[in-house]
């Protein structure tokens, strides 16, 4: 049974047992609280709630969540993250366009954010339809052809749609299944989407590549849950759904590319993943709070000499505001945050509020030292700026 709790005047909501299968909970990393992660400020005097940040493991299944669940109303409406924004990613979603349009048929794709792959989908053929709470997004994905439902998706939706367009060959779902509370509910819309031969392709975080390489980062209020192989295979199963395939793959730091049919059976991948699994995570999650105090101190260590005497930062995405309360950043720390995001520009980060500035401006202001938040896409930015002769500072654990 979830509780309210106030907070300044906020409602979040707390959860006391397992959203895949209702378990009890037990807390495994506790951080400092802070604000949500993509809540830009428009000032510096601009004042934001903090929200408490932990993360705990189910005792039954062993999926690793946050308890913590802020109103998605807020959290989704209107975003200010576009899929479309790095070249790598562009690439990546290009490729997954070119698996699925051989296909066919419909996709429909949940959480579809600027419509980045419906385009692309389109551009090989195949019907396209998104699915995506974000109202500015969703606008502006159908006004450039990529017709896009501003909603979150519910069984009741997924009916509408197979009334009105029929049954997808392929659903999709990129980085998304892990920012729904109610996963429940998500499940049983795939199972009404997809025709019986249909598969519902997500990519999510992989809870193994957040360990392994201490991305703390990854750690906000809309990722409500960090998932990996074994909890899901339980959880698909006990809604008709089978998990057949499971890719690990470089996108956002490292991920899984999960493959779901109607009683679909599991393969060799899931079989791999599952005895990696139970051998690897156990350990890392016992040590993970020690590890976040080592690399605490390292980060330190790095950045003492830059912090307060111009240290600036490239990337303003969601990660920057955990990492930076968990690191203990302060506001006089840092000098600006460039970023290439039109929807950032000229505000400022969450909680700290350091300048959001393009990063057009990055010879110009010629910073002595730059933290790279969006460390995925450091071979990227680098590329940019071969001029740049200050310092690419990059999070310990993530080198």
């Amino acid at each position: 049974m979830n509780r309210e709790d106030a907070l300044n005047g906020i409602m979040y909501t707390t959860r006391a047992s397992c959203r895949l299968c209702s378990g009890s909970l037990r807390i495994v990393l506790s951080l400092p609280d802070t604000p949500l992660a993509n809540s830009y400020a428009l000032s510096q005097a601009e004042t934001q709630h903090h929200y408490p940040l932990y993360l705990s493991q189910c005792d039954a299944c062993g999926h690793v969540q946050l308890p913590i669940v802020a109103d998605p109303s807020v959290l989704f409406q209107e975003y200010p993250y576009t899929s479309s924004t790095a070249a790598s990613f562009r690439q990546h979603v290009g490729k997954l366009a070119d698996e699925v349009g051989g296909i066919g048929g419909l996709l429909v794709d949940i959480g579809s954010n600027d419509g980045l792959l419906l385009s692309e989908a389109q551009k090989r053929g195949m019907r396209t339809l998104g699915i995506d709470p974000a109202r500015n997004l969703a606008a502006e994905a159908t006004q450039r052809g990529q017709l896009t439902l501003p909603a979150f998706l519910t069984p009741e939706i997924a009916r509408q749609v197979r009334q009105i367009l029929g049954q997808p060959c392929t659903v999709t779902a990129l980085n998304v299944f892990a920012h729904a509370d109610d996963l429940d509910s998500i499940a049983k819309a795939v199972y009404e989407l997809i025709n019986p031969s249909g598969t519902f392709i997500f990519e999510v975080a992989y809870l193994l590549d957040v360990l392994e390489k201490n991305e703390i980062g990854t750690i906000y209020h809309e990722h409500t849950s960090h998932h990996h192989v074994e909890p899901l295979v339980r959880f698909f199963r006990r809604h008709g759904l089978g998990l057949f395939r499971v890719d690990r793959i470089p996108s956002q730091g490292g991920s899984i590319r999960g493959y779901v049919r109607a009683n679909g059976i599991a393969g060799p991948s899931v079989d791999v993943l599952l005895g990696v699994e139970r051998e690897v995570i156990p350990p890392l999650l016992k040590n993970w709070p020690q590890r976040v105090r080592d690399e605490h101190e390292a980060f330190n260590e790095m950045t003492e000499p830059y912090r307060g005497k111009g240290l600036a930062i490239y990337g303003a995405p969601a990660r920057l505001t955990t990492y930076a309360y968990t690191m203990g950043l302060l506001a006089s720390d840092v000098s600006c945050v460039f970023d290439d995001e039109p929807r950032k520009i000229g505000r400022f980060t969450p909680g700290l509020r350091w300048p959001i500035v393009p990063s057009s401006e990055l010879m110009a202001r010629n910073p002595p030292a730059v933290l790279v938040a969006a460390w995925p896409y450091l071979a990227d930015i680098q590329k940019r700026f071969p001029d740049y002769a200050g310092k690419w500072l990059v999070p310990p654990r993530s080198a």
